[in-house]
């Protein structure tokens, strides 16, 4: 009994492994501007506004959030595209700022993560690094 007890637990932990969350430098700055906007993406092809396949000649736009935060020693510009994968019916959700308030943010390579008003954190490219000249 208590080796199948294991062994059901060893199967279990393979099938849903704990992901440990990365720890992240994270910095405080100020959000400076924000700015979305719809960008084109195509037409819907062969799918449906429902999603079932057939013909559909519908422009398909995806939302695009632009954000600039000025940190201690950058200014950095980024954005933020949830199209999502191309199979996905619905786009994700965007950050939630608000511009002159401080911001907790990290960056990690050529992206930077947020945490957006709502407590949720986001992932944006880095477009353009400004160094701040004191």
């Amino acid at each position: 009994m208590r080796n199948r007890l294991l062994l059901t637990l060893c199967v279990l932990g393979l099938a849903f492994p704990i992901r440990a969350e990365k720890a992240r430098d994270w910095q405080t700055g100020k959000l400076v501007d924000s700015e979305r906007s719809r960008e084109y993406a195509g037409s819907s092809g062969s799918v449906n506004v429902n999603g079932t396949p057939g013909y559909s000649d519908r422009a398909v736009y995806h939302p695009v959030q632009t954000v600039v935060i000025e940190g201690r020693d950058y200014a950095y510009t980024v954005v933020e595209d949830n199209s999502g994968p191309s199979w996905h019916p619905l786009p994700q959700k965007l950050a939630n700022l608000t511009v002159n308030a401080p911001i907790k943010y990290a960056v990690e390579k050529q992206k930077l993560y947020l945490i957006d008003d709502n407590g949720k954190e986001h992932k944006m490219e880095i477009v353009k690094r400004v160094l701040i000249s004191r």
